[in-house]
């Protein structure tokens, strides 16, 4: 991907100028609102956090005038005022959850007109999932004088209202109105439809990492361009990475700073919860997974939720957006669209580390050069490494699949035909599927030990095949099914 350019003119001299990139977004700034309320549910008192994405799509123009689908996609959770954080993951207030039945409403600013959302059964929740919810509503005789829809969300049974505002735009050119909007936009850039605010764009192949909770960032980014140089093989177009500390340390970082200008990497601040003292700050990870799959949702985008020890591999050059198709377990029984496809995860682990209890991560920095001269080296002279030199390269086997580890999986979502997701896999939509992947046909690959030692070496390890590492000599599986050379 080439930076965009510009030239500028100062005294009679031509000056070719790179256009930055901003380096980080905030998450209140990319699609997704975010509404706050307290109030009593059972017998405890808690903080209802609400997230939601509120789309309006244009059908019709007339008279100054517009109608439009209202599309509304959310998710809550219920934070215990006397329980507070623990545990390794989303912990909820157990009776907050377990009594709320309170409705959800939707309305337009100024109006007596409300609709309610649809909402998960509270009851058969899990304490460490969010709680979904959704609603698709026809919006009549809206002025289009401006190009943005107030909104109010209010909780029945609690004295709060939230006033939140989404942007009206249009999938296809509506005759008058998508003219008056380029009108509007070159007139006054705050009031015409501009560039959406969510990450998603249609047919977009997102890879949602782990957040990132402060370690070496050094370490990090090196490990972090293997891992998008890997999977561009695949169509992965963008990697979003969500951070809670050490940002201005991730910003100082050269490698970091190329692949943000690239195009191949957000950063976005998390700072719609504070990050709990006590307990883990994992317990914002399932929160964060489904905030950044509300923004990526767009028309048949795909979004893989993983971590940087995860590699996605298939015996063949294929994309992932093929892999959704062709490598479903009993492809014609499934008799309804795909949602959420599981990938079955195997371990791979080095010898000599295991034998001695000792992190597999020096194995992988050196492979792509001297630490301190690639943090002192300009951004503009790095680029991803090559895929001949990948530390993928030092393993040949993989450990045997263990099903009783329900940790054992990944999935890949379309976040459009999702209810929520959480880290192992997702909820559909009524009448969607999950389903799992054909490990013959595609697999993850898991570098159990990278970061810390966690498995001993298996008496048994089965070999790989050369043909699944095709990434390392072989050309891009594309969108259309053909390889690029």
């Amino acid at each position: 991907m080439q930076l965009p350019l510009f030239t500028l003119f100062v005294f009679s001299t031509f000056m070719l100028v790179t256009c930055l990139r901003p380096y980080f977004i905030d998450s209140g700034d990319i699609g997704v609102s975010k509404c706050t309320m307290q109030g009593v549910f059972g017998e405890d008192q808690a903080t209802l956090h609400l997230w939601i994405r509120a789309d309006v799509d244009v059908t019709e123009y007339k008279d100054d005038k517009f109608q439009a689908q209202l599309r509304v996609k959310g998710f809550l959770v219920l934070e215990s005022l006397e329980q507070g954080w623990s545990g390794p993951q989303l912990m909820q207030s157990v009776a907050a959850v377990r009594s709320f039945s309170f409705k959800i409403y939707v309305r337009p600013h100024h109006s007596s007109t409300s609709w309610e959302l649809s909402k998960w059964n509270m009851r058969r929740q899990p304490k460490n999932k969010v709680l979904p919810f959704w609603g698709n509503f026809t919006l009549n005789q809206i002025p289009a004088s401006r190009f943005i829809w107030e909104y109010e969300v209010s909780v029945r049974g609690l004295d709060y209202t939230c006033q939140l505002v989404a942007d009206v735009h249009s999938p296809v050119r509506v005759k008058g109105w998508t003219e008056a909007a380029d009108e509007a936009r070159s007139e006054d850039l705050g009031q015409g439809p501009g560039v959406p605010k969510a990450l998603g764009r249609p047919g977009q192949v997102s890879f949602l990492l782990s957040p990132f909770y402060g370690s070496g960032v050094s370490a990090y980014a090196s490990v972090l361009a293997w891992h998008i140089a890997w999977h561009q093989k695949f169509g992965v177009d963008i990697y979003i990475l969500y951070v809670t500390r050490q940002m201005t340390e991730l910003l100082e970082n050269p490698m970091i700073q190329m692949l943000v200008q690239r195009g191949w990497l957000k950063l976005v601040l998390w700072r719609d919860m504070p990050i709990p003292k006590q307990g883990t700050p994992y317990a914002h990870q399932v929160i964060i997974y489904n905030h950044g799959a509300l923004s990526l949702m767009d028309e048949d985008s795909l979004v893989i939720v993983a971590d940087l020890d995860e590699y996605f591999l298939t015996p063949e050059p294929v994309s992932i957006h093929q892999v959704m198709s062709k490598c479903v377990v009993d492809l014609e029984e499934v008799g309804a669209p795909v949602a959420t496809l599981i990938i079955k995860r195997y371990n791979i682990l080095d010898k000599a580390s295991a034998a001695s209890n000792v992190s597999e991560l020096p194995l992988w920095i050196p492979k792509l050069g001297n630490s301190r001269s690639l943090n002192i080296t300009p951004w503009m002279d790095l680029k991803l490494p090559s895929l001949a030199e990948h530390p993928l390269t030092m393993y040949n086997s993989q450990a045997e699949y263990r099903p009783e580890s329900g940790f054992a999986k990944k999935p890949i979502h379309r976040p459009n035909l999702c209810k929520s997701i959480y880290v192992h896999g997702g909820f559909p939509m009524e009448g969607m599927r999950e389903v799992q992947a054909d490990p013959a046909c595609a697999r993850l690959l898991h570098v159990v030990n990278m970061n810390k030692p966690r498995m001993p070496y298996p008496n048994k390890m089965n070999p790989m095949k050369p043909k699944w590492m095709w990434p390392l000599t072989s050309g891009t599986g594309n969108k259309d099914g053909d390889t690029d050379s």
